[in-house]
């Protein structure tokens, strides 16, 4: 029979811990994942993201 892993409380934390840095950091998939969105918007516009014009 195949055992399984028992995660530790110290594994446990640092998983929660590594999952709330992620939410917190723009730079990470997680933060806009966490906030509705589907992923990181890109760094610089493309053709398919034409910047805004000022108003």
């Amino acid at each position: 029979m195949a055992e399984r892993h028992q995660r530790t409380l110290e594994e446990q934390q640092r998983d929660r811990d590594n999952n709330r840095a992620n939410q917190l950091n723009p730079n990470n998939d997680a933060f806009w994942q966490s906030r509705g969105q589907p992923g990181r918007p890109p760094s610089e516009p493309g053709p398919e993201h034409p910047p805004k014009a000022r108003k």
